[in-house]
């Protein structure tokens, strides 16, 4: 229904809100793929999804370091 839809309104971009269970994959990659740049989602994170943050620089001659 989607591609449908952003294939009417060719020109606009189309954004999705969706609650946890869209917000993955299987939506993302058939429609993005189907339009390209124009669309994006909004949704909620799952409370299963764990977040990263970047490592602290490594001092010189510490294991890791570059």
């Amino acid at each position: 229904m989607l591609i449908a839809i952003a294939e009417h309104f060719s020109t606009a971009p189309i954004l999705t809100v969706t609650d946890s269970w869209f917000g993955n994959n299987d939506l993302w990659k058939p429609v993005y793929k189907a339009i390209g740049s124009r669309f994006n989602i909004l949704s909620r994170l799952r409370c299963n999804n764990v977040l990263y943050d970047r490592p602290e620089k490594r001092k010189p001659k510490q294991r890791g370091a570059e």
